[in-house]
């Protein structure tokens, strides 16, 4: 099998690799498309804890059950979405609803989809695997991942359907969070971003833009943090309302120290929440909608191409052209 491997910051290539042979209940997919992710690019820039180096990269993907291990959830010619991880259902996150949060579920993990092939263990296959419906495009299909952590956020948040709702970044995240909302019946919901293209792709899909510098002092219920940036993270508290809650979001890298206003914090209650991965749920939630909504999550597919244009995507991400790109083996 092909597949390509991060050897450090920077440095990939496309190897034949040994195919794996699945053990009782795992799945041996023949991938059918893996899209792009912001960790991705993270990885492939400064590395990831994360992500072990040298080895595969790529986490989200569609395919085809290739082979199944004895007594498998699926059989070979399911057409199959998933996530990377599933939780263990025991441990004392788990046991008190936060299964995000599990201790032991950053230990099996779905690494390696820009190939042609990938193994899915049992853990995950039986909890966190979905058949897809007859046609479905298997480029939406890899979406279920980062929709799923946006799942999880959304149902940390909990917003009214009356709410303002601010999100800062129109990029991939922030986009899915715009469409979610959308869904789910929240109207009163602007993204704010500083690149035009990006504007017009929310535009274009429904949703309302504006740029970075119209949004406004107080005034929103919510604010979702969706870029990954300390200044963002430090300045989204001035936007929020009384009593209103801010979604820190975009990851930061460990160690970094954000600074915010006691009082302002204090003072006006602000809520803070910085939702991390997804637990069984939300992915379900993630999987309804993208079963029920596959043409409004269409667009965030900048480009679909060849496997072998994976270094070329990853410089097209760098500079910012496009949101997700599918590599097709």
């Amino acid at each position: 099998m092909q597949q390509w491997i991060l050897h450090s910051p920077g440095q990939i290539s496309l190897e034949t690799v040994l195919k794996p042979t699945p053990n009782e209940g795992d799945l041996l997919i023949r991938v059918l498309a893996a899209t792009t992710c912001g960790t991705d690019l993270k990885a492939y820039l400064r590395g990831h804890p994360q992500i072990p180096m040298p080895g595969g990269f790529g986490h989200e993907w569609c395919g085809v059950v290739e082979k199944a291990g004895t007594g498998a959830k699926y059989s070979a010619g399911d057409e199959v979405c998933g996530v990377h991880t599933a939780p263990c259902f025991h441990c004392r996150w788990c046991l008190r609803g936060q299964e995000n949060l599990c201790e032991t579920i950053m230990q099996t993990k779905v690494m390696g989809s820009f190939a042609t092939h990938l193994l899915v263990p049992k853990r995950i296959a039986d909890v966190n695997v979905f058949r897809l419906p007859l046609g479905f495009p298997p480029e939406v299909g890899c979406l279920i991942e980062p929709l799923a952590c946006v799942m999880e956020g959304y149902s940390q948040l909990k917003p009214d359907r009356e709410d303002e709702i601010a999100i800062i970044g129109p990029g991939a995240i922030g986009l899915l969070f715009a469409v979610a909302l959308q869904k789910f019946g929240h109207h009163n919901v602007v993204i704010y971003g500083r690149t035009q293209e990006r504007l017009r792709l929310a535009e274009s899909m429904g949703i309302r833009s504006a740029h970075t510098n119209d949004l406004v002092l107080g005034q929103y219920d919510a604010v979702i943090e969706c870029t990954g940036t300390l200044d963002v993270w430090q300045s989204s508290l001035n936007y929020v309302r009384k009593g209103g809650t801010v979604v820190l979001f975009g990851g930061l890298p460990s160690g970094t120290q954000a600074q915010f206003d006691a009082g302002l914090l204090h003072y006006s209650q602000i809520k803070i929440l910085s939702p991390f991965h997804f637990g069984s749920q939300p992915v379900k939630m993630a999987w309804d909608l993208l079963q029920s909504y596959p043409d409004s999550f269409m667009p965030l597919i900048s480009a679909k191409v060849g496997l072998q244009y994976l270094p070329e995507v990853l410089q097209k991400l760098q500079n910012r052209n496009g949101i997700k790109y599918a590599l097709i083996p």
